[in-house]
């Protein structure tokens, strides 16, 4: 769960997700993939990823606000 929340929303789970996490009935395949649909809807996840993938494109400098504001859009 800390790798995922890391990897798709850029910060750690808190502490209701870790419970919910731990508390899911089903088989582990099953839980992982519904995990990784919650976050991918979370708001949070178009927020991070629009900003990784402006970090990817312009190599590390700050992108224009405007054209990340167009990546977090085509994420969402």
């Amino acid at each position: 769960l800390r790798r995922v929340t890391l990897d798709l929303l850029g910060r750690i789970p808190t502490s209701s997700e870790y419970e919910g996490a731990t508390t899911a009935k089903g088989d582990p395949d099953t839980r992982y993939a519904s995990c990784v649909t919650r976050l991918m809807q979370d708001p949070e996840y178009a927020l991070y990823q629009g900003e990784v993938l402006s970090e990817i494109l312009y190599n590390g400098r700050p992108g224009s606000g405007e054209f990340v504001d167009y990546l977090r859009r085509r994420v969402q």
